[in-house]
């Protein structure tokens, strides 16, 4: 799918045909947006605001401790999520 686009629900964005990894697009759209609100979940019967600036610190906090258990690009990891 060289050069695709994805089609979301504001139209084409042609960012995604550079070739970036997910991570490069979280960090990019949380430095464009940070404060925004990226997704709402609901815990006990109430909804809550996760923005764009703390889902990346999330990621990467999650990130920086894979590497420090040894696991690196390239290397198979099983996360479980509830």
């Amino acid at each position: 799918m060289t050069g695709a686009r994805l089609e979301g629900s504001c139209g084409p964005d042609p960012r995604t045909a550079r070739h970036r990894t997910l991570p490069q697009l979280l960090r990019d759209r949380a430095g464009e947006v940070g404060g925004q609100v990226a997704m709402r979940r609901k815990r006990r019967g109430v909804w809550q605001p996760t923005r764009w600036a703390a889902m990346y610190a999330t990621v990467r906090a999650l990130a920086q401790g894979l590497r420090s258990l040894g696991i690196g690009a390239g290397d198979g990891a099983m996360a479980e999520t509830r």
